[in-house]
């Protein structure tokens, strides 16, 4: 292969969103905490009714030892959809003043499967999910995406992101879910019965500038620098009933810190599971011993 012609390949690789996607890939691959990844996972798309391909999808297992022989197991997974801004085209956040726990605890926009859990999830699990967040103590959300200096007869590549990541983690969300439907959704005693568990995040990565923008008390716009932003998106059709997701919106140079936010977010729902169960503070010559569950309250 000649200088010339391999200049060329990586010049027209360079347009594309293909070296983005590998470094999300290799930042995941390095980060500490356990993760995995792959990219271009397929998806069916229901309204189109075809197969799709996602980006990038790390996960994140794990198992905490409930019984001599048993272990609990709990995935945290990231679907992702990478993209590229041109140098000079931001992709700019509109801030909607509200409270983002509040909010999603009250549409129920995680994407969660389980069963076996020690305790309900709605009461006991989902706002320590937000306790860990990036967007903890927030008092916004995003409620729309603009991408700067886009030709008006241009598609959007914001909104065409957000839609096609929360298909993807539909799609794998529900796979968890059927995998969970025969089994009870909590238990008495998770040494007996250990805790399964899948959780589903819609992430877009990326690769460029990312501003937010709202009115200030004055009545002005008000723009300004972001690493990451929670996104409210709505999106319901005859196929995908749901309706109401959360997305997070995250800087590639901000990725690493969003792992770290995620891992955190994980071992509170693993340290919950154990301690809800009665099983927290045990040691491995413990549970070789048979140690049961203390008595808990929900």
């Amino acid at each position: 292969m000649s200088p010339d012609f391999k200049g060329k390949v990586i010049a027209d690789l360079e347009k594309t969103g293909f070296p983005a996607e590998f470094r999300v890939r290799r930042t995941i691959y390095t980060h500490s905490g356990g993760w995995d990844c792959t990219g271009t996972m397929g998806y069916f798309d229901l309204d189109e009714q075809k197969l799709r391909q996602i980006d990038v999808y790390a996960f994140m297992p794990c198992g905490d030892r409930v019984s001599k022989t048993k272990h609990t197991h709990t995935v945290w997974s990231l679907v992702i959809e990478v993209k590229k801004s041109e140098h000079g085209k931001p992709w700019v956040v509109f801030k909607e003043r509200r409270d983002v726990i509040r909010d999603v605890l009250l549409w129920h926009q995680d994407l969660v499967s389980y069963c076996n859990l020690p305790a309900e999830w709605e009461k006991n699990f989902s706002w320590r999910v937000y306790e860990h967040s990036f967007c903890k103590g927030f008092h916004w959300i995003g409620s729309g995406i603009h991408e700067s200096f886009k030709q008006p007869s241009d598609q959007s590549r914001p909104y065409g992101a957000l839609i096609s990541v929360v298909k993807a983690a539909e799609h794998f969300h529900q796979q968890g879910q059927a995998s969970m439907d025969t089994k009870s959704p909590v238990t008495a005693d998770i040494s007996e019965n250990p805790t399964r568990m899948f959780f589903t995040r819609p992430v877009v990565v990326l690769d460029g500038e990312l501003l937010s923008a709202e009115l200030d008390q004055a009545g002005n716009l008000d723009v300004c620098e972001i690493d990451m932003a929670p996104i409210y998106v709505g999106y319901k059709s005859s196929r995908y009933e749901r309706e109401k997701y959360r997305v997070d919106l995250v800087r590639l140079s901000a990725l690493p810190q969003y792992l770290e936010f995620v891992e955190r977010q994980h071992n509170a729902i693993r340290q919950a599971i154990l301690d809800l169960g009665g099983l927290s503070g045990y040691s491995e010559t413990d549970f070789i011993n048979g140690a049961k569950p203390r008595k808990t309250v929900a």
